[in-house]
Formats: structure tokens, C-alpha cells, sequence
């Protein structure tokens, strides 16, 4: 089934849980157009701790389609928004590889890369997340990258004049 992921562990590093007065599906169009601009690497990441220490970073994202992911590439988006215009999800699972790399010789040579499952629960009037470390060396902190994730959804939320999501929970183990 298109945005579940049918093996997602029962245990898991980071959960968070926002407050939210938009609609479920705004947040869902927007969460799926913010992890469609990450995959265009048009932007710079600038990542906690990283842009001081001149590591560049890159993330790709896949949607989860039982038990695989697709990146989210244009095809892929524009399938979940027509999906998402038939039937609201209430649970949208993502696969993140965050990349990193450092300058070398005029080259950027690949470090260890880190994977993330992340799962995105939504419910009346507040949005769940719970973040597996799949594997990698934990460069980025679990917290940071629910925190970077919806800075990015605020801010899209925020150029289309609708409220942002306010953090009740956070927590990485």
C-alpha cells in the first residue's frame, strides 16, 4: 500500500509530536512537496554542525510502498497527490539517506552515509513522528532531523499563510 512501509520496526529512536490547526491533508501535500524540493538538491542543507565543519550534506527520500520505497521524484509525487486527493493517509512512511560528504583535492569524497525509517501519523489537530536509525554512523542526531524536517514544512505552511505546527514532544534515544 502506497505510503506504508509493511515492515516498520516496533522500536524506534526519536518520536515527536506536533500541535497543528491546518488540515491533515495540507500538511500531507506540503510534507510531500518539502521532501520532493530535498530531493532536487537545489538548496543547501545547512544541517546543525556541519556547515562549520565544511561536510556537505544531501538527503534523498523514498516513500514507502509496502515493502519498498520509491524516491520522490516527480512522477512519484504527482501519484501521491492524486492519491491524496481520493483518500486522505493517515500514516505516511519515509526512507531518508542522508549523505555526507567533505571537500578533497577538488573532489567531494562520500563519509558513511546514515538511513533513516520515518514514520509520519496523522490525527486530528496534532502530527506523530517516530524516526528509526536503519543503519550508518549517526552523524545527524535523530532530533535534528525531525526538527529540520518541520522547519521546512513551517516554512512552506508559512508561504502559504496557513499555522505552523507547534512542537509538543520531542525525544531521541
Amino acid at each position: 500500500m502506497l505510503g506504508i512501509y509493511g515492515h516498520f520496526p516496533d522500536i524506534y529512536h526519536g518520536s515527536a509530536l506536533f500541535s497543528s490547526s491546518a488540515p491533515s491533508i495540507e500538511i500531507e501535500k506540503i510534507l510531500l512537496t518539502v521532501l520532493h524540493r530535498l530531493n532536487q538538491n537545489r538548496e543547501n542543507l545547512s544541517l546543525p554542525g556541519f556547515v562549520w565543519n565544511g561536510i556537505d550534506v544531501e538527503v534523498n527520500v523514498g516513500i514507502a510502498d509496502d515493502l519498498t520505497f520509491s524516491y520522490i521524484d516527480e512522477e512519484i509525487l504527482h501519484l501521491c497527490l492524486r492519491t491524496l486527493s481520493e483518500t486522505v493517509f493517515s500514516t505516511l512512511d519515509f526512507l531518508f539517506i542522508v549523505k555526507y560528504y567533505v571537500p578533497e583535492n577538488g573532489n567531494r569524497k562520500p563519509l558513511r552515509f546514515d538511513y533513516y525509517i520515518v514514520r509520519f501519523t496523522f490525527r486530528t489537530g496534532e502530527v506523530e513522528i517516530l524516526v528509526y536509525h536503519e543503519k550508518g554512523t549517526r552523524r545527524l542526531a535523530v532530533e535534528d532531523l525531525i526538527m529540520f524536517i518541520m522547519e521546512e514544512v513551517n516554512r512552506e505552511l508559512k508561504k502559504r499563510k496557513k499555522p505552523s505546527l507547534k512542537k509538543i514532544h520531542l525525544r531521541a534515544v
